[in-house]
């Protein structure tokens, strides 16, 4: 359901942020819903580093900036990714379904295996069982 009629209970909002304060869902990108359940759910690492040479010479310019798709399901966003230089786009598909039922969240840790080749930064995780 989309559009004016939508309950809030089943809308969501996702965002990422960087910081260097260790804490609770620092750098990461996270979905929210938009009722008063003050659920969360982690979606993936931003990977930015706020102290790193790319991405611009400040940290506005370094933060992370996305947005999701026009089907709610993926989010799309750029970091710094610690790179040299630049910024790198990244993308994580949002568990929408997930979101959309009060109790529904998935509650479990997420396994996610980060490493850093010569070649820069990678992110794996498992798929998700259905």
């Amino acid at each position: 359901m989309r559009g004016p009629t939508c309950p809030v209970e089943k809308q969501y909002a996702c965002g990422a942020q960087g910081t260097r304060v260790v804490g609770p869902r620092a750098n990461e990108v996270v979905c929210f819903r938009l009722d008063d359940s003050l659920q969360v759910l982690v979606v993936a690492p931003t990977m930015t580093d706020l102290d790193a040479a790319g991405g611009g010479t400040s940290d506005y310019a370094k933060l992370p900036k996305g947005n999701l798709d026009i089907t709610g399901r993926y989010f799309i966003w750029s970091s710094n990714a610690r790179r040299a230089s630049g910024s790198t786009p990244s993308s994580s598909r949002c568990p929408r379904a997930s979101q959309r039922r009060a109790g529904a969240l998935d509650e479990t840790a997420p396994v996610v295996t980060l490493t850093a080749p010569p070649r820069g930064p990678t992110c794996t995780a498992p798929s998700p069982s259905r």
